[in-house]
Order: structure tokens, then C-alpha cells, then sequence
């Protein structure tokens, strides 16, 4: 059971007019092909007159926002990191004309693969207001570049865990202030060794004031490899062993959970949050590309945000259930709202 507290800041926290949440595609084209990917990269970047609408929109809902989320996503988003740059700089512009006294807080992030995130860019990135990175690991070495490869095969493991080793340098160092990433750790059958391998390096190596890690599960999202990609049973005990043994390794990065009560609740299921597609469609999920129910709209050339009403309302279906499941992914129960 929700407490009515929790559920009064989970309302809150969905259907607050002043908070925006904008999950953006710059590209969907990739450098990676990994194994079990589930995107098709069939759209390309997006149009110079894609980039203005979204610089419109946050510029129309500069003067009336307390909170701007700029989460980037892909595709890999540094293939267009130019358009990254550009949003990014214009949205830092329109909240420092806002009044100190009423802030435009903005929280920029990106999940991204690593493999493009220089020194240099990272200073760039950190210049124009971005804080939060989310980058993925399938464990270390060969076990990693398996599954993580380059559109034309190469490996990748050695270039992004440098990269990773440059961002903690530059922390330690007093540069990138307020900056942080989250791990993402994939596990699968075949990979936990490797994963183990990896988690101890990590271990070792960086600092958990600045880093933090997300333990998942490989799942079958749509992919054209799913049904010969093998994926652990979340019940089995290969997998629950897997994940004390990992937890116990980087136990430094799992510091203990101080609330009571800890509800997920998906950025999909929320009233103010939105993905733009690098094409100009708006959805709502990130996972579910080639859905129909997840075209809600799509974003007019002046900024404007023209919706599908109905569409859009029917992710809204967990705020009525309060369903923890749903809350967590409304898209199970979508059909059924």
C-alpha cells in the first residue's frame, strides 16, 4: 500500500505545471550496434528546423517553469553533438535571464554509450549546464565487447572505461563541479563473470561521491535478436546470487536507503513529461519506438507541444490506479486504461 503522503508527492511531482520534462533525441543513428538492442536507427538527426521548435518551446515555457529536465537520449547523442551543444547553451540563456529570486532550475542529462565523451567534451558539455551522465557496461574486456560493438564490429570497452577514468580524474582534480554518473551494469547468462570482473575494478577505481550504479537485467524489448539473446529468469538463483555477489563488491555504491517508503515512478506515466523524437513526434516512452500508442502529438515549428489529447491521457492511467507496477511501467496496462 501507497501511504497518502507519498501519493500526494507522487501527483505532485506528474502533474505540476511548472516542472517540464523533455527526453530528446538529437539522433537516432548509432555508433554501436549492440546485440540486443531494440531501435531500428531508421531516423537520422534532427532538422535544423526541428532544433528551432525545441529552442522555441523552451523559450515559451522559460518565463512559467521552476524546473527544466533536458535528459538526452538516442540513437547515441553524441553523434550529434553539435545539436546537444546548441539546446543546451540556449536553455542555460533563457534561465539565466530569469530573476535570481525565481529560478529556472535546469537538470540536463545523458545517456549515452561513452565512447565520443573526450576531455574535451566533457569540459564543453559540463560548460553548457550538463551534470548527469548515464553510461552502460556489459562487464569488462572481451566480455563487455561482445555484446557493446562498434557499428563495424570493433571493440569498445578500453575507450569508454578511459573515458569513465577521465571523468573521475577531472572530479578528483575540482573540475566538472556538481557532475555525476550513474553506471548502467547489463547482466545476462552468459556475462556475469565478467560483470563480477568488472564491478571489482570499479570498486577500485572511482569514487562513489560521484558515481553510482544501476544493476539490470538484459530483457527482450523488440529487438531482431531477442529470441536467440538469452536472458536471465529475475527468480532464478544464478541470477539472485549474481546480484549479492555484485552489491557485496561495490557495496560502497550502495549506500543504505534511508527512506521508508521508496516508490518508482516512470517519466512515461507522468502529465509533464515528454520524449521528442528526432523526427518532431512526441511520445512517452523510450523503449516502445515502434508502438503506435506511444505517438501522443507532435511539436509544432512555433514551439507548441500539439498534442493527442485522448493518446496522451492514457499513460496517464497509473495517477488513477496508484498500481506500484504501473507506476514503475505504465506501458503494461496501457491498452487497458
Amino acid at each position: 500500500m501507497i501511504s497518502d503522503e507519498v501519493k500526494a508527492e507522487i501527483l505532485y511531482d506528474a502533474l505540476a505545471d511548472d516542472k517540464l520534462e523533455l527526453t530528446l533525441f538529437p539522433t537516432e543513428h548509432c555508433n554501436f550496434r549492440c546485440t540486443y538492442c531494440y531501435e531500428d536507427f531508421s531516423i537520422g538527426r534532427m532538422t535544423p528546423e526541428i532544433v528551432n521548435a525545441v529552442k522555441r518551446l523552451i523559450e515559451i515555457r522559460s518565463d512559467d517553469l521552476h524546473d527544466l529536465y533536458i535528459s538526452w537520449f538516442g540513437g547515441e547523442p553524441l553523434v550529434a553533438y553539435d545539436i546537444v551543444r546548441e539546446v543546451n547553451e540556449f536553455a542555460l540563456q533563457m534561465s539565466q535571464r530569469r530573476d535570481p529570486s525565481d529560478p529556472l532550475r535546469l537538470h540536463i542529462g545523458m545517456t549515452t554509450n561513452g565512447y565520443a565523451l573526450s576531455e574535451a567534451r566533457l569540459t564543453e558539455l559540463h560548460a553548457s549546464g550538463l551534470r548527469r551522465y548515464q553510461i552502460s557496461f556489459d562487464g569488462i574486456g572481451k566480455g563487455h565487447d561482445a555484446t557493446r560493438k562498434r557499428a563495424d564490429g570493433g571493440a569498445t570497452f578500453d575507450v569508454i572505461w578511459k573515458n569513465v577514468l577521465k571523468f573521475n580524474e577531472m572530479r578528483e582534480q575540482g573540475a566538472l563541479s556538481g557532475a555525476s554518473v550513474m553506471l548502467r551494469l547489463h547482466i545476462h547468462p552468459e556475462n556475469i563473470r565478467s560483470a563480477i570482473d568488472f564491478a571489482e575494478i570499479v570498486a577500485q577505481n572511482l569514487n562513489p561521491d560521484w558515481f553510482s550504479i544501476l544493476i539490470k537485467n538484459v530483457g527482450h524489448y523488440g529487438g531482431k535478436n531477442d529470441k536467440k539473446f538469452a536472458v536471465f529468469d529475475p527468480l532464478s538463483q544464478e541470477y539472485k546470487d549474481g546480484q549479492i555477489q555484485l552489491r557485496n563488491t561495490l557495496k560502497a555504491f550502495f549506500p543504505a536507503n534511508t527512506s521508508l517508503e521508496h516508490i518508482s515512478v516512470c517519466y512515461a506515466g507522468k502529465a509533464n513529461a515528454f520524449t521528442i523524437r528526432a523526427d518532431g513526434r512526441i511520445g512517452k516512452c523510450t523503449v516502445a519506438l515502434n508502438s503506435k500508442s506511444n505517438v501522443v502529438g507532435i511539436l509544432a515549428a512555433d514551439g507548441r507541444l500539439e498534442l493527442d489529447g485522448p493518446a496522451a491521457g492514457k499513460w496517464l492511467h497509473a495517477l488513477r490506479s496508484m498500481s506500484i507496477d504501473d507506476l514503475g511501467c505504465p506501458i503494461g496496462n496501457l491498452h487497458n486504461a
